[in-house]
């Protein structure tokens, strides 16, 4: 995963449409805490938000990769 790919949260769908995914567009890789035995988190920016929201890694899926 690298800044500029495009994901979709695993399982999730648009909160207003049931047939359309939300997407969104990695924006931050942010810091690597896996050694520390927390869950790394990456800055997502949703299509449907107005904000950059961290969420788990492993909750993401690359759908297109970024340039």
């Amino acid at each position: 995963m690298k800044v500029g790919d495009l994901v979709t949260m695993i399982g999730e769908h648009h909160r207003d449409c049931d047939d359309k995914l939300a997407l969104g567009v990695v924006v931050d890789l942010g810091n690597d805490v896996e050694a520390e035995g927390r869950t790394r988190r990456i800055g997502i920016l949703w299509n449907d938000g107005d904000r950059v929201d961290w969420e788990p890694e492993q909750w993401l899926e690359v759908i297109s990769e970024g340039r």
